[in-house]
């Protein structure tokens, strides 16, 4: 009987101290140029502007790339970390965590050839258009949704340039700094491309259900630091 006693103390303190530590653990996706990887660290322009958050706040933390979106979530979902930046808000990932302030907008655009007649304001886009986009993103699940006829979703951006430059697909949905950020690779100008703006999106820091159940007044206190932080003009 003792011995249960104490099996169970432990067991308690053991699972007490996943979120009790001192370390907030995020994942981050690979999603230049908002996070990825440079020099074996995470890097980019969501990791500068969530670090002074995170620092105004007064919260320890550490920081991982994790891979893909869907990666990331089903990890935060099995609490192997405690919160993911930046993300877009969708019903799945509300089913695993809790959707923070807004850090910044991520801008859902069309990009197409300069020399395209596509118009995603024509009523006959949605029958015209070779829709190219990228695997397990919120983008992707909107193209759905509207019906588009989707030819390309691979995980790699730099596919989906390649794939409008092929002919594979005339029209590429993505974040707009997403597509941006990877023409620079490819030493291709904006001038190049069409882009149609079609949305802009809530960005910001999804926080884990089980953590937050051992960390109340968690969110409140990201909440207001992010409000503090973006009020500079971030």
């Amino acid at each position: 009987m003792k011995f249960t006693a104490v099996l169970l103390i432990l067991l308690s303190l053991s699972i007490n101290s996943i979120f009790a530590q001192d370390m907030v653990r995020f994942q981050l996706p690979d999603y230049p140029p908002f996070t990825f990887e440079k020099d074996g660290k995470p890097a980019g322009k969501g990791v500068d502007i969530v670090e002074k958050i995170l620092k105004r706040a007064g919260i320890k933390y550490e920081l991982s790339i994790g891979g893909p979106y869907a990666r990331v979530f089903t990890n935060l979902s099995n609490a192997l970390c405690d919160g993911v930046f930046l993300a877009s808000r969708n019903a799945e990932r509300d089913a695993v965590g809790v959707f923070a302030a807004p850090v910044t907008f991520s801008r859902w655009s069309w990009f197409t050839l300069a020399d395209s007649k596509l118009d995603p304001k024509s009523p006959n886009f949605l029958k015209d258009a070779k829709v190219g986009t990228l695997l397990n993103t919120n983008q992707e699940k909107f193209v759905k949704e509207k019906g588009y006829t989707i030819i390309g979703n691979p995980a790699e951006i730099d596919s989906l340039y390649r794939m409008l430059m092929s002919g594979r697909v005339n029209a590429i949905f993505l974040s707009e700094d997403v597509f941006l950020d990877s023409l620079t690779g490819f030493g291709e100008k904006p001038s190049n491309f069409n882009k149609y703006v079609e949305r802009e999106s809530p960005f910001s820091i999804y926080m884990g259900n089980a953590f937050l159940k051992a960390n109340p007044g968690f969110m409140d206190k990201l909440n207001k630091a992010i409000i503090a932080e973006v009020g500079k003009g971030l």
